[in-house]
């Protein structure tokens, strides 16, 4: 039998089990549907009545020094309102006497024949209550403020006119299709994903560190099945069951959405009938979604003992993925030639971009390509987890994949890749946290700090402590003739070539304002124009780089 009927055979084996267990069919169907429902119906009960009982709350306005007649009688006119007198109208507000303050500045200012108020208005934004005094006063305020002004036109038999030289209407031309388009935008990527995440979570982690937890996953490798076909079988089962969950979630919101009807004020202008082009390019992007965080999930759950530790690990995982999808939300981010090969960011810009039909074609190609390479590399590292039987039938877990080999001299005479990895984390929390507090040194000190302290420095500290070959390690040797020249060339070429795409990402991409990228150069500029700068300099920004 082939691979791909093996992995056929472990998928409908996996699906079957889970559909089989009725705890799992009341959490993936009977609940969605019970559940989405309660709570709209729940929260929009509670919403009103809090605010309705906040609009119907008594609210106690303060009044500080002589205010004039038509002011107070406006105060008065508000509905569940109370007026009383304060002396010091700032501590009456933080004391809680009263919600807001309302009071006269010193100097009224006279224009013309006719004064103008400077009324002030005090509130405490820490409660509900003084938020709302101050709503209720900047209406009845802009009541009056209406009503003076229409005395002082018709006493100068002026209309209003007068007072508005300028009209403003704003039409907008988009067809209520792609209004519709692009209100779901702003929603429905983010919360397939969200949905998505949840769905492929429990499924990855009871596949992998479940069954090894429960003891068979031991049984299934006795078989003569190899492990491509088991964690091909097994990630479609998760993918499988993750679409199936998410269908359902999906659909319990629709129904519930759809069962909402539109104020009349926006009807007319939002239209959600897409035609089936989008519908099925959509659902496509739905299944790569799953197909990425089923591959993100299997890939780390399978290192994990138990069923507890691969909610450790995954939960990490789970806030990564999170926060670029959360910056898709933006303003301004689109999909482009960069951002469609940047995992999930590139599948959730895409949806939103087909709502509002703004996708081109080749950036769909570039989604699809870049998609499947990330898959494909998730799956293969699973696969080579699955050959590993210190990972699956041992008890180091995870910590298996950073044990040091030491039957084999190439890899006790240097760092193995788990060691590796582990120190550019290490780099990246230094880099992150002690940059942060070199913020204000000068920049070349800031240059020297990094690159010999923080990069360098805990590399040699580690490869001492593992007490491995030191030039093994950093294939020190003397280099071949050929490569100095090609070196050489490198050097005399590249930087133009770099300093040209240096000026193409800075403007849109790093997020540093021109003026302090104009401090540096100065700063730069004044070092290389004394001796000891120009040392500094040339050991900062060429020697150290590259060695560190």
């Amino acid at each position: 039998m082939t691979t791909g009927r093996f992995a056929f055979i472990i998928l409908k084996k996996e699906v079957r089990e889970s559909l089989r267990d009725r705890k799992t069919l009341i959490v993936m169907v009977l609940l969605p549907l019970l559940l989405y429902p309660l709570l709209f119906l729940g929260i929009s009960a509670v919403s009103m009545m809090q605010h309705q009982k906040l609009e119907e709350s008594d609210v106690v306005i303060g009044l500080k020094g002589d205010l004039p007649q038509n002011v107070r009688e406006a105060l008065s006119e508000i509905p569940a309102t109370r007026l009383a007198e304060v002396d010091d109208a700032g501590v009456a507000v933080a004391d809680g006497k009263v919600n807001v303050a309302v009071f006269l500045e010193e100097k009224v200012t006279e224009v013309g024949e006719q004064s103008v108020l400077p009324i002030r208005v005090l509130l405490d934004g820490g409660s509900d209550a003084s938020r709302e005094g101050e709503k209720r006063v900047a209406k009845a305020l802009a009541k009056l403020r209406k009503q003076i002004q229409d005395e002082r036109l018709e006493t100068r038999g002026l209309t209003r006119e007068f007072i508005e030289p300028i009209t403003v209407e704003v039409e907008d031309v988009a067809p209520p299709l792609r209004q519709g388009g692009w209100l779901l935008g702003q929603i429905l990527p983010m919360l397939i994903c969200l949905l998505m995440i949840g769905a492929t979570f429990y499924p990855a982690i009871d596949l992998t560190a479940g069954e090894k937890e429960r003891g068979t996953l031991q049984t299934l490798l006795t078989a003569p099945v190899s492990p491509t076909a088991i964690v091909l079988g097994k990630y479609l089962a998760v993918v499988a069951l993750g679409m199936l969950t998410a269908f359902i979630n999906l659909s319990a919101i629709s129904l519930v959405l759809v069962s909402i009807p539109l104020p009349d004020s926006v009807s007319g202008k939002l239209s959600f009938g897409f035609g089936p082009d989008v519908f099925l390019l959509s659902l496509l992007c739905l299944v790569l979604i799953g197909m990425v965080f089923g591959a993100l999930m299997m890939a780390v759950a399978v290192t994990a003992k138990s069923f507890k530790e691969a909610q450790n690990y995954l939960t990490p995982l789970y806030l990564i993925c999170v926060f670029p999808l959360m910056l898709t939300s933006l303003p301004g981010i689109q999909l482009d030639e960069v951002t469609a090969a940047i995992p999930l960011v590139n599948l959730a810009l895409c949806i939103k971009q087909l709502l509002v039909g703004d996708l081109e074609a080749g950036l769909f190609y570039v989604v699809i390509v870049t998609t499947g390479a990330w898959i494909t590399l998730a799956v293969v590292l699973a696969t080579r987890v699955f050959r590993m039987e210190s990972v699956l039938l041992g008890h180091d877990g995870v910590s298996a994949l950073f044990v040091r080999r030491n039957n084999r001299l190439s890899a006790s005479s240097r760092p193995t890749v788990g060691e590796v990895s582990t120190l550019l984390g290490v780099n990246l929390l230094l880099l992150f946290y002690v940059g942060l507090a070199m913020q204000e040194w000068p920049f070349v000190l800031q240059i020297h700090v990094t690159q010999w302290g923080l990069i360098l420095l805990p590399t040699l500290l580690l490869v001492k402590y593992l007490k491995v070959d030191f030039r093994h390690s950093f294939a020190l040797r003397v280099p071949p003739g050929w490569s100095l020249v090609v070196a050489v060339l490198c050097g005399c070429g590249l930087w133009f070539i770099a300093m040209s795409v240096i000026e193409h990402l800075v403007p849109g991409w790093t997020p540093v304002s021109n003026p302090v990228l104009d401090n540096v150069h100065s700063e730069l500029s004044n070092l290389a124009s004394s001796p000891r700068g120009t040392i500094l300099l040339f050991t900062g920004m060429a020697l150290a780089p590259a060695i560190a």
